[in-house]
């Protein structure tokens, strides 16, 4: 069943996603899930949002941050974009940078050596993400995700995650690069189905 037809069918729904799109912006890593520079988020933004942040949770994302001591510019500032990135990664990391109206993402970014990340856990008595949950450090090997630079739809980190099992996010006003990366063997279990 798609996401519309789900709305359609249970109409309750609808007022629950509305009071939750209110929410968004007090998730942690709100930024790192999506910064929409159109609008206030929907229902389909706060379905996003919440799903991604429930993911990061429950332990099927880990995060891992690359500090690069800058904030990204504008879409239209390629070059200078480019060069702040070249000065602030260093190596395991490489990075494609198009920003491409248009395009499916923004770039990519690879690592090319064993990887920290965090993944957090709760057990099913616990709420996820709260002060009673733990986290563990986890090694992923050498990937390549997609990146998305400034401004972003939540539905996109959602689809990157979904579709590709990762995402490496730089918000506007942040000096990281926030790299989701999906549990081995989670995108076998899961699939975000479109209208």
């Amino acid at each position: 069943m798609h996401a519309d037809e789900l709305i359609e069918a249970h109409p309750p729904g609808i007022a629950i996603l509305h009071q939750l799109a209110q929410q968004v912006s007090d998730l942690p890593l709100s930024d790192v899930l999506g910064q929409p520079f159109r609008k206030e988020p929907d229902y389909v933004d706060a379905y996003a949002a919440h799903l991604v942040h429930w993911l990061i949770c429950s332990g099927d994302l880990y995060v891992a941050q690359v500090e690069i001591g800058a904030m990204p510019l504008a879409d239209r500032c390629l070059e200078e974009n480019r060069a702040l990135l070249h000065a602030g990664l260093k190596a395991p990391f490489k990075f494609g940078l198009t920003c491409a109206n248009g395009a499916d993402e923004d770039g990519w970014l690879r690592w090319g050596a064993p990887l920290k990340f965090v993944r957090h856990f709760c057990d099913e008595t616990k709420p996820a993400c709260g002060p009673s949950c733990g986290i563990e450090h986890v090694t992923v090997p050498p990937a390549t995700v997609p990146m998305e630079v400034g401004s972003t739809e939540y539905v996109t980190t959602a689809g990157h995650v979904s579709m590709f099992g990762g995402l490496a996010r730089w918000p506007y006003k942040s000096t990281k690069i926030t790299i989701l990366f999906a549990r081995p063997g989670w995108l076998d279990t899961f699939q975000i189905q479109g209208g």
